[in-house]
C-alpha cells in the first residue's frame, strides 16, 4: 500500500501533522472553517498519481491514504485530529460524502484522472466515499460515545 514516492511529492511527518492541527485548533471559527477545508484539500492533493493508481488497481480506499498521509493513527496525531474532525465534522464529511467533490481533487492530476474515468475507478471512488465515510465516522465519534 506504499508504492515509491515521486521526486515532487514530500510526505509529511507526523510532527507536520500535529503543527497544523495545532494551527487549525487555535485560529477563530470563522477563519478555521476555511483553513480546515483547505487542509483536507491539501491532503488529499498529496495522494500521488503512483499512490491513486495502486490505491485504484488494489482497492485501496481514499481514506486508507489519507491516514497513511497524514499519520492519523499516530498516538501524536491521533487526539488532536479526533478533536478538529469532531469540531469542524461539516467540514470533513463535505469531501468524503460527495463523490464529485473528491473526483475534482484527485482529478487534477491527469494520470489519476484516466484510472478514474474508467469503470473501476468509478467503483472505487463510490466506494470509498461509502466506506470512508464510515471509516472516518468512527474514528471521530467510537471513542468519543465510549467515554461519553
Amino acid at each position: 500500500m506504499n508504492p515509491k514516492k515521486t521526486n515532487n511529492t514530500k510526505p509529511l511527518t507526523p510532527q507536520d501533522t500535529v503543527k497544523e492541527v495545532e494551527t487549525l485548533l487555535k485560529l477563530p471559527p470563522e477563519l478555521a472553517h476555511d483553513r480546515v477545508l483547505t487542509w483536507i484539500r491539501a491532503s488529499l492533493y498529496l495522494i500521488s498519481p503512483e499512490q491513486a493508481i495502486y490505491a485504484i488497481e488494489n482497492n485501496v480506499r481514499v481514506d486508507q491514504l489519507l491516514f497513511q498521509a497524514l499519520h492519523l493513527n499516530h498516538p501524536l496525531v491521533s487526539p488532536l485530529a479526533r478533536n478538529l474532525f469532531r469540531i469542524f465534522w461539516q467540514s470533513v464529511s463535505f469531501y468524503l460524502t460527495d463523490a464529485w467533490q473528491l473526483y475534482s481533487i484527485l482529478a487534477v492530476k491527469p494520470e489519476v484522472k484516466r484510472v478514474l474515468d474508467t469503470e473501476k475507478g468509478r467503483r472505487w471512488l463510490d466506494q470509498s466515499i461509502l466506506n470512508g465515510y464510515t471509516v472516518l465516522y468512527n474514528y471521530c465519534w467510537s471513542s468519543f460515545n465510549a467515554r461519553s
